[in-house]
């Protein structure tokens, strides 16, 4: 049988964990200047300059920011459709500041009806994906909880553990029990038991529902 060789695949564009850590910091430094933080003078256009740079970049983070920079109308045209549409589509990209702003329009009826129920799902849907972030890394899911909820550290590992119970299928985006060993957390859900919880034992789950299994239900 005939086997046909192929040449070695062409190097990315762009370094990849040099190009996160860029639009990362693009962003938090937009943030200092939207709120006048950590020694920066608010400067709100100088702030979405910088945003938008890094949603330029597609960053979730960013692009949500745009959303709201839409909604309030500030140094762009007020456009609610506009910043609907862009926390839908974060949203669904799981970040947590997009879930959130999307309770928050339920919640307050802003330019739609007011329904309290969707304003609950997206409000528990941004706590859920807080967690996932922090749990891969990303210190602004934690940020999120404290700032956005004002949660203390009390509710905070209360929340971890209602994830570890429940936590996000990285497929279908559902929230589904995961397998007693854990194993999709690897060493961070056995650091987090220890450190947060005081414990390493094992909690049991129906196996009559579906299951994570490395990352996926």
């Amino acid at each position: 049988m005939e086997t046909k060789k192929y040449g070695k695949l062409p190097p990315p564009k762009n370094d990849v964990i040099a190009y996160n850590k860029k639009r990362r910091e693009l962003y938090l430094e937009g943030i200092d200047y939207l709120f006048g933080k950590n020694g920066q003078d608010k400067n709100v256009k100088k702030a979405y300059h910088l945003i938008k740079q890094s949603a330029d970049m597609n960053y979730a983070y960013a692009k949500n920011a745009i959303g709201s920079f839409y909604l309030t109308g500030q140094i762009v045209d007020r456009d609610f459709a506009k910043a609907f549409r862009i926390y839908n589509k974060m949203a669904n990209r799981l970040n947590p500041n997009a879930a959130y702003n999307l309770g928050k329009i339920y919640k307050d009826g802003l330019h739609v009806p007011q329904d309290l129920e969707k304003a609950k799902y997206y409000y528990n849907k941004s706590v859920a994906y807080a967690v996932r972030e922090y749990l891969q890394g990303e210190e602004l899911g934690l940020r999120f909880l404290k700032e956005a909820f004002r949660f203390s550290e009390e509710k905070i590992n209360e929340v971890f553990e209602i994830y570890h119970n429940n936590p996000i299928c990285e497929f279908c985006h559902g929230l589904v029990p995961v397998e007693n060993d854990f194993a999709y957390f690897r060493l961070n859900i056995r650091w987090i038991r220890k450190t947060l919880f005081n414990t390493d034992d094992s909690i049991n789950f129906s196996r009559g529902e579906p299951v994570l299994k490395n990352g996926y239900c």
